[in-house]
């Protein structure tokens, strides 16, 4: 521990300066922290600084400061008992004294005078503990108390941002038994993997394996939109804190400029992050360096999980070399890690998270589709939260499910979390979602974009915005992602505009054809009149990855749910009434409650 750093500027300061000195760095470490400056019949009673009780005003900790000029000289230990006299004789029984020094006491005898000094203190019964702080005590006490606050701080902030996500979404919980796929197949239950191996690496290595670059395993938890990521998240610090160790939890739309570019810059987010509703933090606090220190201890010697939640939340999703710079920072600094990343972002761009190995060495766990034990066990618990009976369109929903007919009526959607959250929330309000499917839908796609746009424990900070955002703003936008979706949805069926001029009934496909990136963007290009990145429109939309043209290598694409892509198709035929023949029940039974809305007068979902 480099405790030279922090005793610097103590050394240089004498009388009040020095008292004042070590009131600002402890007031940065502990709470109800004042100095006698403040309260100044206190310094009649050998107090310089004070550390009180705030129900009752007792004092905890009282601090004499001595700031001497120069070396110490054996005058200075007569001074020091004097001044150990003068509390003993006019200062109320406290906890703990603190004799603090700005110089070191080096010859045994002046310091087993002082000592002894203090020890009687201790035998009189007016503190508990009293203690010799010269300059290198004092500057470890400070840096231990600084790791302490950062400890205590660090998980209240990630509980802060734990509780504040479940309120926002009402969830019903972690589903800990969840489908996934790795590099080594399906599993169940990805959280107990992710923290089964860093645990069994941690013990492997062993408790000496300590600094920067250690080699503890570290994970891209992906998904598309609404599969739970962040959720997810959250359950592994919570286990991981259960344990016996803690985690540090990052939204990455917080993550400033320099954390992308050197651990360094990790470290100064992280104290900034956690120390930001502390009144008398500032990067420029007189302090900063203890605090600083303090963070490098526990990142290097504690087994702390680094949790990073949404990289494609971040302005640099899109920059490969700052994204590489982060993977490398993460290694260097050496805690084991875990950052959730939309599946199209990855898909799209897997050598910016998988090209370099010996930049760092990431594996991925992908959550996957919900089977029907995820679903029952989900809407069990959403029930069980609520405490309260549930509505008869409640039971239906569920019963819907559990016999293995809600394909039939809500297509492939409840088998994504937040899908199947939405529809229980339409069914524990009393109304039965599938009354008005085609509304349920715009809705959701709504809803979607909404989220895509918020982040739930950060409402403040606006994210994946976007070119389109940025022109039109976000109610407009919105108009113009779902023509963007319908003329992708027609794409996608095959469908030629060509063909209308003669008036006739044309056929289109039901099963999606896949898009390429040209067609894409050919399409963005005529509602919005811009040329975005075409990563943009998958994360603020409902298409996903699918491959390459085996020929031309291009990117294809296609939209994340058949049940959307049927939407859209409708949506589209209503609203440019085009002659285009259903090619699916589902799709015409859109198209006739669609229209049946519209000649009520009323809009389209």
């Amino acid at each position: 521990m480099p405790i030279g750093d922090i005793r610097k500027p103590f050394r240089h300061v004498v009388g009040d300066q020095f008292a004042n000195l070590v009131e600002a760095h402890l007031r940065l470490v502990l709470p109800n922290v004042k100095g006698s400056m403040r309260l100044r019949d206190l310094d009649k009673q050998g107090i310089d600084v004070l550390h009180f009780d705030e129900d009752d005003g007792s004092i905890i900790t009282a601090i004499q400061c001595k700031g001497i000029e120069g070396q110490f000289k054996p005058k200075h230990a007569n001074d020091f008992v004097k001044e150990v006299d003068k509390f003993e004789a006019k200062a109320p029984k406290v906890q703990e004294y603190w004799l603090a020094l700005n110089t070191e006491i080096r010859d045994p005898k002046h310091r087993n005078k002082v000592l002894d000094r203090l020890a009687k203190l201790e035998a009189s019964g007016h503190v508990d503990c009293a203690l010799l702080l010269d300059i290198d005590h004092l500057a470890r006490k400070l840096h231990d108390l600084a790791v302490a606050k950062f400890r205590t701080l660090a998980r209240l902030r990630r509980e802060q941002y734990r509780q504040r996500y479940l309120e926002s979404f009402d969830n019903a919980g972690y589903i800990e038994n969840v489908p996934a796929r790795t590099e080594n197949g399906t599993i169940q239950n990805p959280v107990a993997l992710m923290a089964q191996q860093v645990r069994e690496s941690i013990d492997n290595w062993g408790p000496d394996c300590t600094g920067p670059g250690r080699r503890y395993p570290r994970f891209f938890l992906t998904g598309s939109f609404g599969f739970g990521k962040t959720l997810g998240l959250h359950a592994l610090g919570q286990a991981w804190h259960e344990m016996g160790d803690d985690a540090l939890f990052v939204p990455a739309v917080s993550l400033h400029n320099d954390a992308f570019v050197h651990a360094a810059g990790i470290i100064d987010f992280l104290i900034a992050e956690i120390f930001s509703s502390d009144a008398e933090f500032s990067q420029d606090h007189i302090a900063y360096k203890t605090l600083r220190e303090a963070c490098k201890t526990i990142l290097n010697k504690e087994q702390w999980m680094l949790l990073i939640d949404a990289i494609d939340e971040s302005e640099f999703w899109n920059d490969p070399s700052r994204l590489q710079h982060l993977w490398f920072s993460i290694k260097e600094i050496g805690l084991p890690a875990v950052v959730t990343v939309r599946s199209e972002l990855i898909d799209t761009r897997p050598e910016e998270f998988f090209g370099d190995e010996k930049v760092a060495s990431f594996h991925e766990v992908q959550l996957t589709d919900w089977e029907m034990p995820q679903m029952l066990a989900f809407l069990g618990a959403f029930r069980a939260a609520r405490k309260t009976e549930p509505p008869a369109s409640f039971d239906r929903f569920v019963r819907t499910v559990r016999e293995g007919n809600y394909e039939a009526r809500y297509g492939d959607i409840p088998r994504r979390p937040l899908f199947l959250q939405m529809l229980a929330e339409d069914a524990w309000s009393g109304s039965d979602p599938e009354e008005k499917l085609f509304r349920l839908y715009g809705k959701y796609f709504h809803a979607k974009l909404k989220k895509d746009w918020e982040r739930a424990d950060t409402p403040s900070k606006a994210v994946r915005l976007g070119r389109i955002v940025e022109k039109f703003g976000k109610s407009e936008a919105r108009e113009r992602m779902i023509q963007i979706m319908q003329k992708l949805a027609l794409l996608a069926s095959g469908y030629d505009w060509g063909v209308q001029s003669d008036g006739t009934f044309v056929e289109i496909k039901t099963t999606q054809l896949r898009m390429t990136e040209d067609e894409v963007i050919v399409v963005i290009e005529e509602v919005t009149g811009e040329a975005p990145i075409v990563e943009e429109l998958l994360l603020n939309s409902l298409l996903q990855p699918a491959g390459r043209d085996p020929l031309s290598r291009k990117r294809l694409f296609k939209f994340a749910h058949q049940s959307f892509f049927d939407w859209f198709v409708a949506r589209a035929i209503v609203q440019w009434s085009l002659k285009i023949e259903p090619p699916s029940q589902v799709i015409s039974d859109f198209v006739t409650d669609m229209r049946t809305a519209v000649s009520k007068g009323e809009e389209l979902p």
